[in-house]
């Protein structure tokens, strides 16, 4: 009996989280290199974050998220704490990307955009 508590305890919060729903964003993130790309990829995957892909050519971040779990405004301020400024906070810390050449423009001058929105409902996260 104490087997089956135990088991059913550590899956309920699998379930939850199952049943909830995932949604995919993309929005702007300041970068310049492949040094950025990893910097900011890490510090968006934080916990319920199922895919975080930054592109150099067009400084789009598309995050993949479970919505009962994740707080948007976390991966922002994490983003920014990690030295790169998005669409809605600028940098705080000192870009991470390791460049030299081009870290000054690291994490400056990102362009407003509208965040994009996909909502997968179930299946989730």
């Amino acid at each position: 009996m104490r087997k089956l508590f135990f088991v059913a305890a550590l899956m309920l919060p699998m379930l939850a989280m199952a049943m909830g729903t995932t949604q995919t964003v993309e929005f702007k993130v300041n970068g310049n290199c492949g040094g950025c790309k990893a910097a900011i990829e890490t510090a968006a995957k934080i916990e319920g974050v199922a895919k975080a892909e930054w592109s150099v050519e067009t400084k789009l971040l598309s995050l993949t998220y479970c919505t009962e779990t994740v707080d948007l405004n976390d991966v922002y301020q994490k983003i920014a704490d990690a030295g790169y400024s998005s669409e809605k906070l600028e940098a705080t810390g000192t870009p991470g990307c390791g460049n030299t050449e081009v870290q000054s423009n690291c994490g400056s001058d990102t362009e407003k955009k509208e965040t994009t929105v996909r909502t997968n409902t179930g299946g989730g996260c």
